[in-house]
């Protein structure tokens, strides 16, 4: 039996988790973000994906002053 592959895909929300949005290129178990400006301020998940469906990690909120 092989393993069931699983994908992460990290997202932002900017509307207090109205709505998420995709961040390119970002697909690793960790998110990292560099030369940080006030506007990526919001909500973070990861979704994660295999054959059975989609699951989400809890949001964490980011606030760059």
């Amino acid at each position: 039996v092989e393993p069931v592959k699983t994908t992460i895909q990290w997202q932002v929300s900017t509307d207090g988790g109205k709505t998420f949005t995709t961040i390119k290129g970002q697909t690793k178990a960790t998110l990292t973000l560099k030369n940080l400006k006030t506007t990526q301020t919001g909500l973070y998940r990861a979704v994660f994906t295999n054959v059975v469906g989609q699951s989400f990690s809890i949001n964490a909120s980011l606030t760059v002053t």
